[in-house]
C-alpha cells in the first residue's frame, strides 16, 4: 500500500532508522543513492537531533593520532594536518602529505586509489567509479575568512563510460556554512530546500568559524524538469529552554497524492514537571561530606563511590560502594592514608580504566596502590616521584605538582614546579615514571609567600583543541597584573604562544591571601574548544570565545552571575557551579548561597537564559565574614544516567539526595503509514540489566562502563488487537583505545526476540549472541554468531553457530591494512535432539593485493554418529577447518573455485575475473570441473565470456556497448553452431531499452515513464500493443491488451470491524480482469497477504486465509472455502 518505506536496525547499541529517497532512473544505473537516516548517538544537525541526510561524501582535515602517526596533533589548517575520507583515515603512500601529486590509500584498505592534484581530489574505486572532490568552486569549502580549504565535498561521480552525477552546493563563506542544494544526473535532478531555524549554532576550529542556521525543509526529485516526488519534513522544538530541532513527521508527495505521514515522537518533548530535581533518599550520603571525603568511581562501573577518612587515624577510614540503588559499605576500597592535606591523588595511572591511589607528603612518604578491581594492592613502581602536598601547621600546602597527560597517550604524567623554581617532569611509561624535562613546566605552578600557599594563576588546559594540555598563567599581585602568558603543547614540549594568554588575572596574591578572580575556562558553545569566562565582585562580567587560534570577546556568553566574591580580605564562594544539568552537552549555571538565592541559567546554545526548573534544591555554599564553610553539598551523577544529581550531608546529620529526572532527547517511537508503531527504549551502560563490563582490558585497550545510553528494547505494535513483537538487547565488554582509535565497540551483543499475542501470552523465541573482534585492524568484525531457542526459564538450546576467522595483509610500510575473511563455518543442531546434524565450512585463500579471492573452498559435512558425541568440538581445529577427518563428521560434498583476475593498476580496473575453474566433488563420485574465461574492453566492461574454453565444446558470448555503457549487442558463437545475436536499442538519452531484436530478427518496442521507469507500452513482433496505466504512486492500475481486454487494480485502506477474522488487515488490493470476477487480496501492516477472496459461479464468496507464526513464517494456510460454510 502507499506508505513511506523505512528500516530500523540496532548497531553497536545505537538505534538506526533509514528512509530511502526514491529518485528517477538514470543512465546505466547511475543515480544518487540518498536517504534520511537517524542515529541515536548523533547530535543536532541539518535535520535536527539524530537525523542526517545520507548520500554525500567529503574529504576533510583530521587529527594526528599516536596509533597511526606516533604522536597526537590537532587540525591547524597547515602542513601538519592529516586527511580523512568519510571517517576513514587516508595514508599517504606517495608524495608529501597534502601536496600536489600525493597518493593515498584508506588505512583499512578499501582498494580505492586516492590522489590529490594540489587543487582537488580524485578517488578511483574498485567498482570502476571515479569520485571528484573540490573540483568546482562551490565544492571547495574554505575556512571562513581565509582562502585555505577546510574540506572538499564530492562534486562529481563518473562511471567507466562517462555517465556522471553532479553535486551542487551553496556556501555562505561569511558565516562558515554550506549546504547541498542540487544533484544533477541524466537530465534529472534532486533539489534541496532549507529554512531558517531558531536553534542556531556557532562553533570554531583553528580560527575558522562554523555556523548552522538552516535546516532541511523539502527534498524534491525531477525527471527532465517534471516534478516526480517530494519529501516534506516537519519539525518541532524540544521544550522552550534549550530549544533543539526535532523531526516529527515526514510526508511523501507524488504528483497531487500524499502518502500518510511517517511520524516520530521523542522522549524529551512535552515534559511538564515543575522541577527537574526529585527528592529521593536512595542515594542520601552515608557520612558527612567534607574535604575528608572523596566521591569517585573506584570499581569502574560508571557509578561514583565514597571514600572517607573522618579523623586523623587510618583506622577510621571507610568506603561505600554505589550499587546503582544506593550505598553499601565495603572497606576493600577504604583509603590507605589520611586524605585531607596528605598529598593523596586518586587517578588511573596504569591505563586499565580503574583509578589508583597515590600519596606523597612532606616527609617523603611516597607510596602507590594499584586498583585490582576488588581493592588496593601496594605497588611502588607507581609511587609519586615528588612530594604532592603537605601540611604546614593547619594549612595544606600545594607543592606545585600537577598530574596530567601531556603526551596524549592516555596515561597521566607528573609535572612539578614550586617556589624554588625546580621544575621537573616525569613521563608515564606504562610501568612507572621516567624523568623527561622536555616536558618540565615552563612556569612556577604554585609558591609560598611566608607561611601562605599562593596560586600563581596557572591553569593547565587544552586551549587549541588538539587533545593536548597547554599552559596559561596570569597572576595579580598586590593590585598589579604580572605578564600574562601562554605556552602551547607541541606534542614534544612547550612553545610560548601568547595568542592564548589569559584575558584577565586568573588569581591574585593579596598579602599572602589567594584571591579568586572568578575566571572559569570551559567549553560553553559545544564546539570542543574551551572558552574564557570571568565575573567577580565588581560585577564586570565578560566572556571570550575560543576561535581555535585565540580568544574573541563575545559577551553573549558573559556569566549571568558573580562567580567569586572578594570581601576585602578573602575570596567568597557564592554558591555558583557550572555544570550540564539538561544533558544537552552544554554547561549551565546554577547558584544557591547562604541567602537562599537559588537560580538556574540554562545554556541555549547562544547564551544563558533564566529557567528555575533547574534551580538548586539546596544551598550550595555558606559564608560570612569569617570565610567559607563547606555545607556538605556535592553535584555528581550518582544514578549513572549521565545527569548530575545533588547530595548533601553536613555536620548536623542533615543527609539528603535529589535526582535529576530530565529525559535526554532521544527518538521514542516511529509510526508508519500502515499504522505500525515501533517503540524504542534506552538504558545507560551503568545498568547491569543491559550491560556487563569486561575484565580482560589492558592499556591501551581498556574496558569501559559509563552512562552512554544504548537501545535496551525495540517493540513493534500494530493498531489492531494488541499484537506486539519485541527484541530485547544486552551488551558486554565495551572497550576504548587510548592511543587515538577511540571506541572498539562491544565484545558481544545479545538480542532476544519475544512475541506477545492478542491474548497477552508472551512467547520466548530466538536468542542471538554475536561476538565481535576488538583488536586492530579487525575491530568490529564478527567472530561468531550463535542462535538459541530461549526457553524462557533460564535455559536455552543451541540451534546454529557461525564461526569466522580473519587474516590481515599489511602494505605501504606497515600503515595500510587489508582484512580478509579466511574461514567461515556454520553448524546446525537438531531442534529437539540438540545434536549437530550438519556443518558447512568455507575457506578463502590465495587472496591478491587487491582483495580478490584466488581460491574458494566449500565443504559440506554430515555426522557419522548421533547422540551426545555429535558436537561441534569434534570438528577439526582452525588450521584444518576445511577438511576435518576426526569422527563423527565426514565430508559429504565439496566445491572448490580457482579464480584468476585482471588487475590493471594504471586504469584502476581491479578484480575483473579472468578465469574461473569450479570443481564439484562428492562421496564415491568422480569430481566434475567446469571452466570459464572472460575478457574486458578498454573501459573495463565485460567484452566476452567463454564456457569450457580450449575445448571442442566451448561457447563464447561477446558484448558490444553504446557510448553510455549500455549493452547493445550480445553474440553467441561456438563449435558446430550458427552464431546468433540479440540487439538492444536505447532511447537517445541512453536511459531506456526501447527496442530489442532477437536472432531471428523479431523485434519488440517499449515506451517508458521517465519519472519511475515503468513500462507504458509494449509492441511485440506481431504489431500488437499492450499498454499500462499507473496511479500517482507508480503502481500498476490498468493493463489493456491488444484484444481490448483489461485488468484493473485498485488499492484501498481497510477499515476493520469487530469481526475477529479480519484482525490485522490494513489494506486490500482488488484486481478485476475482463470476463472474470474481482479478486480481493488483503494485507496486514507488514505487507503480508492474509486473505484472498473471489466470487464463485453461484455468486457466493470463496475465501482462503493465511496465518503467520511469531517469526513471520506461514503457520497455517486454508483451502478455499465458501464464506457461509467456514
Amino acid at each position: 500500500m502507499g506508505s513511506t518505506a523505512g528500516a530500523l536496525s540496532v548497531e553497536q547499541g545505537s538505534a538506526n532508522y533509514a528512509i530511502p529517497i526514491i529518485v528517477p532512473p538514470g543512465i546505466s544505473g547511475m543515480k544518487p543513492e540518498l536517504s534520511i537516516y537517524y542515529n541515536s548517538n548523533s547530535g543536532n544537525g541539518l535535520l535536527g537531533i539524530g537525523f542526517k541526510l545520507g548520500g554525500s561524501s567529503a574529504i576533510y582535515r583530521c587529527d594526528k593520532t599516536i596509533a597511526t602517526d606516533g604522536m597526537k596533533g590537532g587540525v591547524g589548517y597547515d602542513d601538519n594536518d592529516r586527511y580523512c575520507l568519510d571517517g576513514q583515515r587516508l595514508i599517504a603512500i606517495r608524495g608529501q602529505e597534502g601536496k600536489s601529486g600525493s597518493e593515498y590509500r584508506t588505512e583499512i584498505d578499501t582498494f580505492s586509489r586516492v590522489k590529490f592534484t594540489g587543487n582537488y581530489w580524485t578517488v578511483d574505486t574498485k567498482s570502476g567509479q571515479t569520485f571528484e572532490y573540490g573540483n568546482t568552486g562551490d565544492s571547495k569549502i574554505e575556512v571562513q575568512g581565509k582562502s585555505v580549504v577546510k574540506l572538499w565535498v564530492v562534486n562529481k561521480i563518473t562511471d567507466a563510460s562517462g555517465n556522471a552525477i553532479d553535486y551542487v552546493y551553496s556556501e555562505d563563506h561569511v558565516n562558515g556554512e554550506y549546504t547541498l542544494s542540487r544533484i544533477n544526473y541524466s537530465n534529472n535532478s534532486v533539489r534541496f530546500n532549507y529554512e531558517d531555524r531558531e536553534d542556531k549554532a556557532i562553533a570554531y576550529q583553528a580560527g575558522a568559524k562554523y555556523s548552522q542556521t538552516k535546516r532541511l525543509k523539502t527534498i524534491t526529485t525531477y525527471a527532465e524538469n517534471n516534478l516526480a516526488r517530494s519529501y516534506n519534513l516537519e519539525y518541532q522544538y524540544s521544550g522552550t529552554i534549550p530549544k533543539r530541532t526535532q523531526l516529527v513527521s515526514l510526508q511523501e508527495q507524488i504528483g497531487d497524492k500524499y502518502l500518510p505521514k511517517m511520524k516520530f515522537s521523542w522522549k524529551r518533548f512535552g515534559y511538564v514537571e515543575p522541577t527537574r530535581w526529585h527528592r529521593y533518599n536512595t542515594w542520601k550520603p552515608p557520612a558527612v561530606i567534607s574535604s575528608k571525603m572523596r566521591i569517585i568511581d573506584v570499581t569502574g562501573d560508571g557509578l561514583p563511590d565514597i571514600l572517607q577518612c573522618a579523623s586523623s587515624s587510618v583506622t577510621d577510614c571507610k568506603s561505600w560502594i554505589n550499587t546503582g540503588a544506593g550505598w553499601r559499605r565495603n572497606d576493600a576500597y577504604k583509603p590507605k592514608t589520611i586524605i585531607n592535606g596528605k598529598g593523596v591523588r586518586i587517578l588511573d595511572v596504569n591505563g586499565n580504566g580503574l583509578v589508583d591511589y597515590l600519596q606523597c607528603d612532606a616527609a617523603g612518604r611516597c607510596k602507590a596502590w594499584i586498583n585490582t578491581g576488588s581493592g588496593w594492592q601496594r605497588n611502588d613502581s607507581w609511587k609519586p616521584p615528588a612530594v604532592i602536598a603537605y601540611m604546614s601547621g593547619s594549612k595544606s600546602v600545594d607543592n606545585g605538582v600537577r598530574i596530567v597527560d601531556v603526551t596524549g597517550d592516555g596515561l597521566p604524567d607528573f609535572l612539578q614546579c614550586d617556589t624554588a623554581g625546580a621544575c621537573k617532569a616525569w613521563i608515564n611509561t606504562g610501568s612507572g615514571w621516567q624523568r623527561n624535562d622536555n616536558w618540565k613546566p615552563p612556569v612556577v605552578i604554585a609558591y609560598m609567600s611566608g607561611t601562605n600557599n599562593i596560586d600563581n594563576g596557572v591553569r593547565i588546559v587544552d586551549v587549541t583543541g588538539d587533545g593536548l594540555p597547554d599552559f596559561l598563567q596570569c597572576e595579580l599581585s598586590s593590585g598589579s597584573v604580572t605578564d600574562c602568558k601562554s605556552w602551547i603543547n607541541t606534542g614534544t614540549g612547550w612553545k610560548r604562544d601568547d595568542a592564548y594568554k589569559p584575558q584577565t588575572a586568573i588569581a591574585g596574591n593579596y598579602s599572602g591571601v589567594i584571591r579568586d578572580y572568578g575566571v572559569r575556562i570551559l567549553d560553553v558553545n559545544g564546539d570542543g574548544l574551551v572558552d574564557y569566562l570571568q565575573c567577580d565582585t565588581a560585577g564586570a562580567c565578560k566572556a571570550w570565545i575560543n576561535t581555535g587560534s585565540g580568544w574573541q570577546r563575545n559577551d553573549s556568553w558573559k556569566p549571568p552571575v558573580v562567580i567569586s566574591h572578594w570581601n576585602g580580605s578573602k575570596s567568597i564562594d557564592k554558591g555558583v557551579r557550572i555544570v550540564d544539568v539538561t544533558g544537552e552537552g552544554l554547561p549551565d549555571f546554577l547558584k544557591c548561597d547562604t541567602a537562599g538565592q537559588c537560580k538556574a541559567w540554562i545554556n541555549t546554545g547562544s547564551g544563558w537564559k533564566l529557567n528555575d526548573n533547574w534551580k538548586p534544591p539546596i544551598a550550595i555554599s555558606h559564608w560570612n565574614d569569617s570565610g567559607n564553610f563547606d555545607t556538605g553539598v556535592r553535584i555528581v551523577d550518582v544514578s549513572g544516567d549521565g545527569l548530575p544529581d545533588f547530595l548533601k550531608c553536613d555536620t548536623t546529620g542533615d543527609c539528603r539526595s535529589w535526582t535529576n529526572v530530565t529525559s535526554k532527547p532521544l527518538l521514542k517511537s516511529i509510526i508508519t503509514g500502515t499504522g505500525t508503531t515501533t517503540w524504542l527504549d534506552y538504558k545507560p551502560l551503568t545498568d547491569p540489566s543491559v550491560y556487563t563490563k569486561g575484565t580482560n582490558g589492558a592499556y591501551p585497550n581498556i574496558d569501559i562502563q559509563n552512562a552512554r545510553l544504548v537501545v535496551s528494547s525495540v517493540e513493534t505494535r500494530t493498531n489492531l488487537f494488541n499484537w506486539k513483537d519485541a527484541t530485547y538487547y544486552k551488551y558486554g565488554d565495551a572497550k576504548v583505545n587510548l592511543k587515538g582509535r577511540g571506541s572498539l565497540g562491544f565484545g558481544w551483543i545479545e538480542a532476544r526476540d519475544d512475541y506477545l499475542d492478542n491474548v497477552e501470552l508472551t512467547h520466548a523465541l530466538k536468542l542471538t549472541r554475536t561476538q565481535y573482534r576488538q583488536d586492530y585492524p579487525y575491530t568490529g568484525q564478527v567472530s561468531s554468531i550463535e542462535e538459541y531457542l530461549d526457553n524462557g526459564d533460564g535455559t536455552k538450546q543451541l540451534l546454529n553457530r557461525q564461526l569466522n576467522q580473519y587474516k590481515q595483509r599489511i602494505s605501504h610500510s606497515g600503515k595500510v591494512h587489508s582484512v580478509d575473511l579466511y574461514t567461515n563455518r556454520n553448524d546446525v543442531y537438531g531442534f529437539t535432539s540438540g545434536d549437530l546434524i550438519k556443518s558447512t565450512a568455507i575457506m578463502n585463500s590465495n587472496i591478491d593485493e587487491y582483495g580478490n579471492i584466488g581460491r574458494l573452498s566449500v565443504a559440506h559435512y554430515k555426522p557419522t554418529v548421533t547422540g551426545a558425541g555429535a558436537t561441534s568440538n569434534n570438528l577439526a581445529s582452525a588450521t584444518t577447518v576445511m577438511y576435518p577427518t576426526t569422527n563423527p563428521m565426514s565430508v559429504n560434498f565439496t566445491t572448490e573455485t580457482i579464480n584468476t583476475y585482471d588487475n590493471d593498476s594504471a586504469k584502476w580496473h581491479l578484480g575483473r575475473l579472468k578465469t574461473a575453474e569450479v570443481t564439484h566433488g562428492a562421496i564415491n563420485t568422480p569430481s566434475i570441473t567446469r571452466t570459464s574465461s572472460f575478457t574486458y574492453n578498454s573501459d573495463g566492461l565485460l567484452k566476452s565470456e567463454t564456457i569450457a574454453p580450449n575445448t571442442n565444446k566451448s561457447l563464447t558470448t561477446t558484448y558490444e556497448y553504446d557510448s553510455f555503457g549500455n549493452k547493445t549487442k550480445s553474440t553467441i558463437t561456438g563449435s558446430g553452431i550458427v552464431s546468433r545475436s540479440t540487439t538492444v536499442e536505447y532511447s537517445t538519452d541512453g536511459k531506456f531499452p526501447v527496442k530489442t531484436t532477437n536472432a531471428l530478427g523479431h523485434s519488440e518496442t517499449k515506451t517508458f515513464d521517465t519519472k519511475t521507469g515503468n513500462v507504458l507500452t509494449l509492441t511485440g513482433p506481431n504489431g500488437l500493443t499492450t499498454t499500462w496505466e499507473y496511479d500517482a504512486l507508480g503502481r500498476q492500475a490498468k493493463e489493456t491488451r491488444a484484444d481490448g481486454t483489461t485488468t484493473t487494480t485498485n488499492y484501498e485502506w481497510w477499515k476493520t470491524d469487530a469481526n475477529q477474522s479480519d484482525a490485522g488487515i490494513v489494506y486490500k488490493v482488488t484486481t478485476t480482469t475482463s470476463g472474470s470476477s474481482p479478486k480481493i487480496t488483503y494485507f496486514d501492516a507488514f505487507n503480508r497477504k492474509t486473505k484472498e477472496q473471489h466470487t464463485g459461479f453461484d455468486g457466493r464468496k470463496i475465501i482462503s486465509d493465511i496465518h503467520y507464526d511469531d517469526l513471520g513464517r506461514v503457520k497455517q494456510a486454508s483451502l478455499p472455502y465458501f464464506e457461509d460454510e467456514q
